[in-house]
């Protein structure tokens, strides 16, 4: 998620002032994110709390170089903007999910600046974009969907850097094993023990660049021939 173009948190600032003093706020505020695939070196064996997708055991995982096989998330907002909205691949979709509204609803929580409360309830307009090869089924790309998801509206609201504990237990609670995508390089996703899940988060073990000589290949078949 460090490859990142954005227009500032300030600019969103000062669309707040530019209310208050009854200037234009049809400018739009947007985020783009690039979150890659992820290998688990120590497997997800399943979950001890499937409605907030607790693990059973802490995993392990290894971030795929994103230049060719990434997922992308657009986050925009706007006073101007009439409703939330959502595109997958190019196409609008009806809405967004249950534990996709709730989780974009605890990070509007995670808002320390009282004069933003109003920006951060503006409707959003949300795109993502997986690109991988199609027949590489081997991924969960709703999961990772789901996790550049969080990650661009955590961006939009300036809360991912300095809560990122917060951000990626909410992650987890809608994208599953997908969160490991979300701090990149070798990721630790811990079991946690807490009932309520707030201490089964993920964090960056070793940044991308530790292994820079680690090389990895995937091999896509196919059950017939052209």
């Amino acid at each position: 998620w460090k490859r990142i173009a954005r227009k500032g948190f300030t600019k969103i600032f000062n669309m707040a002032l530019a209310m208050s003093a009854g200037l234009s706020t049809s400018d739009v505020v947007s985020v783009t994110v690039r979150i890659p695939f992820n290998l688990q070196l120590v497997k997800h064996w399943g979950n001890r709390d499937e409605e907030l997708y607790l693990p059973l055991n802490s995993c392990r995982a290894l971030s795929i170089e994103a230049t060719h096989m990434h997922i992308t998330a657009t986050a925009a907002t706007s006073m101007a903007f009439s409703r939330n909205r959502l595109w997958q691949d190019g196409k609008e979709v009806a809405g967004t999910t249950k534990r996709m509204q709730t989780a974009i609803t605890e990070l509007r929580r995670l808002v320390p600046t009282a004069e933003m409360r109003g920006v951060v309830n503006w409707p959003l307009h949300i795109a993502v974009a997986v690109a991988a090869p199609a027949q590489l089924s081997v991924f969960d790309n709703d999961a990772l969907c789901n996790t550049a998801i969080v990650c661009a509206v955590a961006k939009l609201y300036h809360v991912i850097d300095d809560r990122l504990k917060e951000v990626s237990a909410i992650a987890r609670a809608v994208a599953g094993r997908g969160i490991c995508s979300l701090v990149g390089g070798f990721a630790g996703w811990s079991r946690g023990y807490r009932p309520d899940g707030l201490d089964s988060c993920v964090n960056q073990l070793e940044p991308e660049y530790h292994w820079s000589e680690l090389c990895g290949f995937a091999l896509v078949g196919a059950s017939q021939q052209d």
